[in-house]
């Protein structure tokens, strides 16, 4: 009786994982306005990009640290479907860095001075 119990949490908790998380929202690489953009447009937003990065990062560890919690308590009976095992985060700091790179291309292009990374 146990086993089976344990067979159905497992395959419910899978099923129902990704109901802890959220969907990624990826943003483009290359927008129509890059080629006006400014030296100093560039750089502004490639600090605000920075500045999601961090942000997505720490909501990544939030989310980690939540996962290990859950499981922790999972075996005290609370339900699984609680945790996120998507990517989502990593999705978002990767689409940032490959906006940022654009961006140092469009930098080197226009001669701009050397951008704080």
């Amino acid at each position: 009786m146990m086993k089976r119990f344990a067979v159905i949490s497992v395959i419910s908790a899978l099923l129902l994982s990704a109901c802890g998380g959220r969907m990624a929202r990826p943003i483009k690489a290359v927008w129509p306005d890059d080629a006006t953009m400014t030296c100093e447009d560039l750089s502004s937003e490639r600090r605000r990009n920075n500045g999601e990065i961090a942000m997505l990062r720490a909501e990544k560890a939030r989310r980690i640290k939540h996962n290990v919690d859950s499981l922790c308590l999972f075996f005290c009976i609370i339900p699984l479907f609680t945790l996120d095992f998507n990517d989502t985060q990593d999705i978002e700091v990767d689409a940032y860095k490959e906006r940022n790179r654009r961006l140092d291309d469009l930098a080197r292009q226009k001669n701009c001075p050397a951008v704080q990374k």
